[in-house]
């Protein structure tokens, strides 16, 4: 591949687009991840206006300073395993 996306490669996969990257969506990814590692053939594209997931249950412990606030966000491209992405 010459880095120029035309198409051809992904034409007999069903197109997912997952909207958002709170606690479904992420969970909806992971559990296609899964698929796609077990030969689903799709390609599956995750949209969020963030690049990070933020684990709300625990902005109470962060508010009190029991932890760290980076222990309650974590990038997005942890939890994908495809090989393939694109940033826009």
């Amino acid at each position: 591949m010459n880095g120029i996306d035309d198409g051809k490669e992904y034409s007999d996969r069903t197109g997912i687009v997952i909207a958002g990257g709170g606690f479904g969506a992420m969970n909806a990814a992971m559990a296609l991840d899964r698929q796609l590692e077990r030969g689903l053939r799709a390609e599956v594209t995750l949209i969020s206006r963030n690049n990070f997931f933020l684990f709300t249950p625990l902005l109470a412990e962060v508010a009190a300073s029991l932890i760290e606030p980076r222990h309650a966000v974590n990038p997005i491209r942890r939890y994908e395993n495809r090989k393939k992405r694109r940033r826009a």
